[in-house]
């Protein structure tokens, strides 16, 4: 999507600045009244949605085989080895950022600390307009003593292993993050910084405390246990509303390859931090805020399964359908960063699983998709099917299958903005008449007058479907597939390279 005016960066950001000029005593006078017609206008009548035909679900695709399974893919018991095979056949094809960054540390080329300088002054004095507010809030003391810490680890794996990683964390003096430089979506809590959702505080009535070590969520403990430096809280959609990632109170944002289009939201900050060149970010994701932005940008992004990534300590106002995800230079780099942030690690029946994968593949989302869309993604499986076909010598078992009838499209939607727009408004009403912008307020107001039979509705579609994926589609013992694939957003092709470190005019060794 163009921004209003794209060629002209400064009118952007008189059109992103207009949402909170707009005349708040109009509004709110007003704002009962626009509710009554745009809650009908969006789609949401007092009969929706529709509910799920439990019996039309399980009747679907009775012609594909079942097959009983019985694996298991993760362990929360450490392996022989961490895991390392699988590691390292994810990174047979590429550099990972970590990788990177542990070469650069081993190697004495540069220092965390001095990176951790490099990145700041970078970002003041060298960045584009359009990519200023990626990084909202910054801590330099603490992400220097975290740099710190790193350096002491990794001047003693030099010293005694000549800088041999690998070594190293078998010996246990470095550590699986050691150094690694991330940024936390601002709606995750971080020690040392206030969380406020993607707003400015200085432009609003409510205040924000700063997080100490008790109230950091669990996420990023784990991240910063394993050597982690947290470089800055990074920009979003305020609340996770909107999947633009556009930010009236921090408007200096755009695609990170052409300012003239949006970078996709919500976590639109952490995804631009990667196409940056960053190996590691934390984001959210309950409607496409990992992926819609990381197609945008051009990179991996993970949004796993509810539960699989600890959401403890984390202001979770739509629980079952917003999960922590990750976004990473590689795939290697989400692996690893899911590996320290699940506690868990994979397990030999990921190997023996490629040996007979089923991918589902739906051909009426193919047809509702964008042709060039649809194209990208049969592309990008092929490729999969090549790459696991050559290393395994057995290519993967396409199955056509339909994972809801057509009829259950709108109350998909339907579901989905109900339960989304009602949990966000409800641990968020305590914003509403304190200065944010109209259209977020605007947001809350809808979800909250959201009438009961409605919302008990869609959190029965909820449960429906989540029985109808479990028992139908995957996890069943008698599961027909493995995974189911569909296409959502085109994603940029980037080219090969960890840009980092070549972004910044530094006076270091890198």
């Amino acid at each position: 999507m163009l921004l209003n005016f794209a060629s002209d960066p400064q009118a952007n950001v008189l059109w992103l600045l207009s949402s909170p000029s707009y005349d708040a005593q109009q509004f709110r006078r007003k704002r009962e009244q626009i509710v009554r017609g745009l809650l009908p206008e969006s789609g949401i009548t007092p009969e929706s949605p529709i509910l799920f035909d439990e019996q039309e679900l399980k009747d679907l695709n009775p012609d594909i085989p079942k097959r009983n399974s019985q694996r298991i893919y993760e362990t929360s018991i450490e392996p022989a080895g961490s895991g390392s095979a699988i590691f390292q056949r994810l990174n047979s094809t590429s550099v990972s950022g970590i990788s990177y960054f542990h070469n650069l540390y081993a190697t004495d080329r540069i220092q965390p600390d001095m990176l951790v300088k490099d990145f700041y002054w970078w970002l003041d004095h060298d960045t584009p307009w359009h990519v200023r507010d990626m990084i909202i809030k910054r801590n330099q003391t603490l992400a220097i003593d975290q740099a710190l810490s790193s350096i002491s680890r990794w001047k003693r794996c030099r010293e005694l292993y000549f800088g041999d990683a690998q070594k190293c964390r078998h010996a246990g003096i470095i550590k699986a993050l050691d150094g690694i430089p991330i940024v936390v979506k601002d709606e995750v809590s971080v020690p040392g910084y206030t969380t406020s959702y993607g707003l400015d505080p200085q432009r609003i009535s409510k205040r924000f405390p700063i997080h100490n070590k008790e109230s950091q969520s669990e996420v990023v403990k784990r991240m910063t246990d394993e050597g982690a430096i947290v470089l800055g809280k990074s920009n979003q959609h305020i609340f996770g509303l909107g999947a633009f990632g556009l930010n009236p109170h921090y408007p200096r944002m755009g695609n990170i390859f052409n300012s003239a289009y949006i970078p996709g939201g919500s976590s639109s900050g952490s995804a631009m931090y990667v196409a940056a060149g960053g190996p590691l970010a934390i984001g959210t994701d309950g409607g496409g805020s990992v992926s819609i932005p990381a197609a945008n940008n051009g990179v991996p992004g993970l949004k796993p399964t509810e539960g699989k990534i600890t959401t403890q300590n984390y202001d979770d106002a739509a629980p079952g359908l917003v999960v922590i995800g990750l976004l990473g230079q590689t795939f290697s780099d989400l692996a690893e960063g899911y590996r320290v942030t699940s506690q868990k690690w994979p397990t030999n029946d990921v190997f023996e699983a490629l040996t007979d994968l089923r991918i589902g593949i739906d051909p009426g989302w193919f047809q509702h998709a964008s042709s060039d869309v649809a194209q990208t993604t049969l592309t990008c499986l092929q490729t999969l099917i090549s790459n696991i076909e050559s290393n395994d010598g057995i290519a993967p078992e396409l199955m056509a299958m339909d994972f809801l009838p057509d009829s259950h499209e709108k109350a998909l939607w339907d579901t989905h903005a109900v339960l989304f727009g009602r949990g966000e408004a409800e641990g968020k009403a305590d914003f509403i008449d304190t200065g944010i912008p109209a259209e977020i307020e605007l947001a809350l107001i809808m979800g909250l007058s959201l009438n009961m039979s409605t919302i008990e509705r869609a959190q029965e579609n909820k449960r429906r479907l989540t029985h109808h994926v479990q028992n139908n589609i995957f996890l069943s013992f008698t599961t027909p597939i493995d995974i189911f694939l569909k296409p959502v957003v085109k994603g940029l092709i980037r080219y090969s390279g960890i840009l980092f470190c070549h972004l910044f005019n530094t006076s270091s060794k890198a």
